[in-house]
Formats: C-alpha cells, sequence, structure tokens
C-alpha cells in the first residue's frame, strides 16, 4: 500500500454555555489527510485546503506551540 487517506470527525460533543457553543460554527464534516508514500525519506505537502493560506507547506519551517 503507497497511499492512505484518514478522516477525522468534526465534533461538537460536551456543548454546554460560552467557548463550546463556538463549535457549531465548523464548515465542513471534518478533516481529511492523504498520505503517499516517496523516495525522499522526506515530508512533502503539495496541498492544503479551507485554511486561507495560514498553515506553511514547508514541514521545516513550522512553528511549533
Amino acid at each position: 500500500m503507497d497511499t492512505i487517506k484518514v478522516f477525522a470527525p468534526a465534533t461538537v460533543a460536551n456543548v454546554v454555555c460560552g467557548y463550546d457553543i463556538l463549535g457549531f460554527a465548523i464548515d465542513e464534516r471534518g478533516d481529511e489527510i492523504i498520505l503517499t508514500k516517496n523516495d525522499s525519506n522526506k515530508i512533502t505537502i503539495t496541498k492544503i485546503e479551507g485554511d486561507c493560506g495560514k498553515l506553511p507547506k514547508d514541514p521545516e519551517n513550522a512553528k511549533s506551540s
């Protein structure tokens, strides 16, 4: 197997008043990632959708929080 697709469903579980209610503002059913094995032995990000250009495609320059 050289490619795998993973889906993480969005959730609004444990909703209470206040900050948690913002969970209802989700646009999609969840997040999907498609991983394909390559020969470079490095992570290559080719496309990110729905982030308005905020997430970096270069994993070497990604900031961890």
